[in-house]
């Protein structure tokens, strides 16, 4: 039950969106004014505003699989064990506790620190999770815009709890979070939809209308090739300058390339599998980017 358990909220899509929000955080630390000191201040309250988006997010991923059951036993047979290895009921249960424990833990993050409205956001999204399993993700175009808004809030979160307004550098550091958030928005958008291509048979038996089952196949890759074209001219044009993070982006731009290759060749389930699993990767190298311009910030800083 335990390792079922462990599947279900779905380690690696985790361990993603902690490695952007720990690379969005020294971001933000290395290009202010005092660096040394936030990590300090703040390495105690950031561990927290992690530990909130990940709860967060593992309460939804349980509640997409409680939500997908029926369509995952044609798409993923024996692959989902909500009613399988994990009793629904138990699994409601966890998903509830994952999720208040999550949209609390933030809440009294943001209070604490008395940020307002952005105290709310951790709740919001996880309402925003409940209401893409229970119905966006059945809708042309919302599901999939709901899911990239939400990975780019995972991006911007640090410094919405943690960049002072009156901070010198604050510009440069919205610009930096917000280039890396609209590229994790658009890397992500572009795999839910090839995932929506690749889970058609099931979603359309479920009822759904995505925009893999509303647009003609053909439709569908025009638009993810646009998709692509799109984060290619942010990887091109980056709001920074370092020789390693440009031959990073062209390892990033190659993955475009591929990419694209293999989703004009793709035909069925299995070929669009192969597809998403390029998707993530590329996802992870970008996030990956977002490291090393916080690792040459880091050399830069510490070594003057």
């Amino acid at each position: 039950m335990f390792a079922a358990f462990f599947r279900i909220i779905r380690p690696v899509n985790l361990l993603i969106l902690a490695f952007a929000q720990v690379a969005a955080f020294a971001v933000i630390a290395l290009l202010g004014e005092r660096a040394a000191q936030q990590w300090a201040s703040d390495a105690v309250p950031f561990g927290l505003l992690l530990a909130s988006t990940l709860l967060v997010c593992a309460g939804g991923n349980i509640i997409n699989d409680l939500f997908d059951r029926s369509a995952d036993a044609i798409n993923k047979p024996g692959r989902n064990p909500v009613g399988l290895e994990l009793p629904v009921r138990l699994t409601w249960l966890l998903y509830g506790l994952l999720t208040l424990a999550g949209a609390g833990l933030g809440l009294s993050l943001g209070l604490s620190l008395q940020l307002g409205w952005v105290s709310v956001l951790p709740a919001a999204a996880a309402l925003v999770l409940w209401a893409y399993s229970r119905a966006l993700q059945h809708w042309p175009f919302a599901g999939n815009l709901a899911v990239s808004l939400l990975v780019s809030l995972t991006v911007l979160l640090p410094g919405l709890y943690f960049l002072p307004q009156d901070s010198p550098s604050k510009n440069i550091v919205s610009i930096t979070l917000g280039y890396f958030a609209a590229l994790a928005g658009l890397s992500t958008w572009t795999r839910e939809w090839v995932k929506d291509l690749e889970d058609r048979p099931g979603d359309q038996r479920a009822g759904a209308r995505t925009a893999a089952l509303v647009l003609p196949e053909a439709a569908s890759k025009g638009n993810l090739y646009a998709l692509l074209v799109g984060q290619a001219v942010l990887v091109l044009f980056p709001p920074f300058q370092a020789p390693l993070l440009q031959g990073w982006g062209i390892l990033i731009l190659a993955g475009y390339v591929v990419l694209a290759r293999q989703l004009h060749r793709a035909t069925d389930p299995a070929s669009y599998h192969l597809a998403s699993l390029t998707a993530k990767i590329i996802m992870a190298l970008g996030i990956a980017w977002m490291a090393l311009l916080a690792s040459q910030l880091a050399w830069a800083t510490f070594s003057a």
